[in-house]
C-alpha cells in the first residue's frame, strides 16, 4: 500500500490482513528496517532487546510502525504486551501523551503516556 492517509492505511491493513497479503511501507517497511538495526545493536552489546527502554521521536505513521515492530519483537522475547512505565521493556512512540492538546488517533493512543509522566 502506498500513499494512503495514516488512518486509512492502518484501517485497510487491519481489515484485510487475514484475507489479502498486504504491506504498508510506512508502517511495516520502516519498522522492519529499524528493527533489524536495533537487533544488530543489542546483539553487539550482548543485552537482550526485552531489557531495553525504547523511546521513538515521532508518533506519526512511521514512528508508530517502528514502535509496533519493536514491541512485537520484545513480546516474542517474553515481555508482557502491556506497557510498564519506567521499566526496561517500556516503549514510547514520540512525544504523544494524553492531554497533548490535539486529538490522537487510535494507533497513537496505544503508546500515549500520561501527561504527568513527561514532567519528570
Amino acid at each position: 500500500m502506498e500513499d494512503f492517509a495514516p488512518g486509512n492505511g492502518r484501517r485497510i491493513l487491519e481489515k484485510y490482513r487475514d484475507r489479502i497479503c498486504t504491506f504498508n511501507d510506512d508502517m511495516q517497511g520502516t519498522g522492519a528496517i529499524t528493527l533489524a538495526a536495533v537487533i544488530s545493536a543489542v546483539r553487539a552489546c550482548g543485552t537482550p532487546l526485552r531489557n531495553q527502554r525504547v523511546v521513538i521521536f515521532g508518533a506519526g505513521t512511521a514512528g508508530v510502525g517502528i514502535a509496533d515492530q519493536i514491541r512485537d519483537a520484545m513480546v516474542r522475547e517474553g515481555l508482557s504486551r502491556r506497557m510498564q512505565p519506567g521499566a526496561s521493556g517500556a516503549w514510547t512512540a514520540g512525544v504523544a501523551h494524553r492531554g497533548h492538546g490535539r486529538q490522537l488517533r487510535d494507533h497513537q493512543m496505544t503508546y500515549a503516556r500520561p501527561t504527568a509522566e513527561g514532567k519528570d
